[in-house]
C-alpha cells in the first residue's frame, strides 16, 4: 500500500489581549509601521530575516511571500478571528509531488501540527515556527534542510475549570473564562484541529526552559496510557536537540516541568483528539534571559527546533508505518 506525501501545518496565532497590557509595558510595534521591503524578495536565499525578531505585520509579510515563492506547497489557511479582529492563520505544508494526482482518495495523508505565537511574549516560539517553515521548504541539497521530512509526512480534567477566585476578572494571569472555548482564538484552534484529519503529532512551541514535556497538564495523579513510547520518542528529541549546540533540555510530565495547569491543549490534543504524540517543547534558555531571549539565540534555537522535530518526525512514522513505499519492500 501506498501512503499520500504527509502535511505539516504551522498554526502562527497571534493572540494578544491588549487591552490588558500594564500601562508600564511599551508597545513598541505597530501595524501601522512601514513596509520591511526586504521581504519581498525571494525568502530562501536569504536567513537575514531569522537574525531578529519581527512585529506582526512583518511576519504577516514573511508568510505571503513563502506562500507566493512556494504555491505548489504552501496553503494558507485563515481559521478564524482574534478578539481584536486579527486574522489566525496556519500555513499547510505539503511534498510538491507531480503524481499525487494519481494517488487514490482513500490514502491516508498523515499531519505534524506545529502551534506557535499564541503567547504574546514568548517571542522564540513565533521565530522557530518561522525557522521551521523556511527549512521544510529548502531544497533537500541544502545543508539547513529537513524537507526530506515530506516525503514521510503531508476522569479527564484536561478541560477548563472555573476561576478558583471569585474576584479574578479577564485581566487576570489564570482567568479560565466563563466557560470552555469562550476565547474566539481558542474556539477557532479547536474548530480547526478537529476538522484536520488524521494529525499523528502535535508540538506547542513555548518558551522558556529547555524542557520537552508530555501529558498531564491537570495532575501528577495519573501517567497517559501511551508514556513509555512518547516519553522514548522525547528522550530521543532531546539528545537530537542537544546534538547540535550541546544544550540539555528536561523530559517529563508537563505537571512537573512547569506545574499544574488544566485546561492545557497538550492534555487537549493528547484525550479529546487522541494525538498520541502530543509535547509542550519549551524552547531556549533556563532563565538566564528568559522570555527576553537575545536575538543571536534565535537561529541556533530554530536548528535545534529541526533536530528535535527531524527526530520525532522519524520515530513516529516508524511507530505509526506510515510510507511512501509499499511498507513490505
Amino acid at each position: 500500500m501506498f501512503w499520500e506525501r504527509n502535511t505539516v501545518l504551522l498554526l502562527l496565532s497571534f493572540l494578544s489581549s491588549i487591552n490588558c497590557l500594564p500601562q508600564q509595558i511599551p508597545l513598541q510595534w505597530s501595524d501601522q509601521s512601514p513596509v520591511n521591503t526586504s521581504l519581498l524578495n525571494d525568502p530562501f536565499s536569504d536567513w537575514t530575516f531569522h537574525e531578529t525578531y519581527h512585529p506582526l505585520r512583518e511576519v504577516e509579510q514573511y508568510i505571503h511571500t513563502v506562500a507566493a515563492f512556494r504555491s505548489d506547497s504552501v496553503k494558507l489557511d485563515y481559521i478564524g478571528w482574534s478578539n481584536e479582529k486579527r486574522p489566525l492563520t496556519a500555513l499547510s505544508i505539503t511534498h510538491a509531488d507531480k503524481t499525487k494526482k494519481k494517488l487514490k482518495k482513500t490514502i491516508k495523508k498523515p499531519a505534524f501540527v506545529i502551534m506557535g505565537a499564541q503567547h504574546a511574549r514568548e517571542w522564540i516560539a513565533t521565530s522557530a515556527a518561522l525557522y521551521i517553515a523556511h527549512t521544510l521548504l529548502l531544497d533537500k541539497k541544502n545543508p539547513h534542510s529537513i524537507n526530506k521530512l515530506l516525503d514521510d509526512f503531508s476522569e479527564q480534567g484536561y478541560g477548563w475549570e472555573p476561576s478558583s477566585s471569585p474576584h479574578e476578572g479577564p485581566c487576570a494571569p489564570w482567568y479560565p473564562g466563563e466557560y470552555p472555548f469562550q476565547a474566539p482564538e481558542v474556539r477557532a484552534l479547536a474548530d480547526y484541529f478537529n476538522n484536520t484529519k488524521d494529525i499523528v503529532a502535535f508540538i506547542d512551541l513555548r518558551s522558556y526552559g529547555q524542557m520537552i514535556s508530555i501529558p498531564y497538564s491537570y495532575s501528577c495523579d495519573t501517567m497517559p496510557r501511551d508514556a513509555e513510547d512518547i516519553l522514548e520518542a522525547a528522550y530521543g528529541a532531546a539528545a537530537a536537540s542537544k546534538a547540535v549546540h550541546g544544550l540539555s533540555m528536561k523530559v517529563g510530565q508537563l505537571c512537573n516541568t512547569l506545574y499544574r495547569a488544566p485546561g492545557n491543549v497538550v492534555d487537549w490534543m493528547y484525550e479529546e483528539n487522541h494525538v498520541k504524540y502530543s509535547y509542550a517543547v519549551h524552547l531556549r534558555d533556563t532563565g538566564t534571559y528568559g522570555y527576553v531571549l537575545p536575538t543571536r539565540h534565535i537561529k541556533p534555537a530554530g536548528e535545534e527546533t529541526a533536530g528535535l522535530i527531524s527526530y520525532l518526525a522519524k520515530f513516529i512514522l516508524e511507530d505509526l508505518e506510515f510510507c511512501v513505499q509499499p511498507c513490505n519492500s
